[in-house]
């Protein structure tokens, strides 16, 4: 065979395997980087740690824990002080006129709410002076219905208006509370009678015209609502005449609110 027939198929054969056989490629960057990317996988960004919240503790006597009340049970103190439209207190008074007369009464003291601020106030005393004489007190119209009924008068049509008179309240009473367990209340009468027996043994008359306050502190409960406090008042007998007229009362109230 000659030389140039042997260089043409050496060349047809190199050819031929380079067909056959390709060379492979280098692997490229970027194919570098994701084999590095599997056998490391990129790792989660940290957060940042919280700094701790310092907790600082309370004083004592700062913190008053809440007593969980029932439903049930605030509903029933709600309608309690809803329907509460009345009070009644044993009550204790003074009653000084300088120069004239000094007497010393107990008895019970009402009162009956109109509104949660204002009531009327009717009281019954019986009390005895420094001289020995006896002394009651009452409404002017309960002293007025006494005098017809012992007269033997029979209430008709024409007089019956005198049973109203028992229903006139002695005075009014303003309520003014600035906190739950305080009744601050200013009042002003002028229906209360007096009736006493004179040391020359006529009766002796006073009616009383009052202006003054009283104070009630409250306790309130599930089951109870209890008042109590003083009051002072500044007197005057509006029946007196040419007699020593003013003076002043001092007592002390005790009772419940219904």
């Amino acid at each position: 065979m000659a030389p140039a027939n042997r260089i043409i198929i050496i060349l047809l054969l190199i050819l031929i395997t380079q067909i056959i056989y390709p060379q492979t490629s280098k692997p490229s960057d970027k194919s570098k980087q994701s084999d590095k990317d599997l056998e490391h996988p990129e790792q989660p960004a940290k957060r940042p740690k919280k700094k701790p919240v310092k907790v600082i503790p309370l004083r004592k006597g700062l913190y008053r824990p809440v007593k969980d009340k029932s439903l049930k049970d605030k509903l029933k103190r709600l309608n309690r002080d809803k329907n509460a439209n009345a009070s009644i207190f044993l009550s204790g008074k003074y009653l000084n006129i300088p120069n004239r007369l000094e007497v010393y009464f107990a008895g019970i003291y009402f009162d009956w709410y109109w509104t949660p601020w204002l009531s009327a106030y009717y009281s019954f005393y019986l009390g005895a002076s420094t001289n020995g004489q006896v002394y009651a007190h009452m409404p002017l119209g309960f002293y007025i219905l006494g005098e017809i009924l012992a007269t033997g008068t029979k209430l008709d049509d024409d007089n019956v208006f005198v049973l109203l008179l028992v229903l006139l309240p002695e005075g009014f009473n303003l309520h003014i509370k600035p906190f739950k367990w305080l009744d601050i209340s200013p009042f002003i009468g002028a229906t209360g009678i007096d009736l006493g027996t004179a040391p020359n043994g006529e009766k002796d008359v006073l009616i009383a015209g009052e202006i003054g306050l009283r104070l009630h502190l409250i306790y309130k409960s599930d089951s109870i609502n209890f008042n109590f406090g003083p009051y002072a008042s500044l007197f005057s007998d509006l029946a007196s005449g040419k007699k020593a007229a003013n003076g002043y009362t001092l007592g002390f109230n005790f009772g419940l609110k219904f």
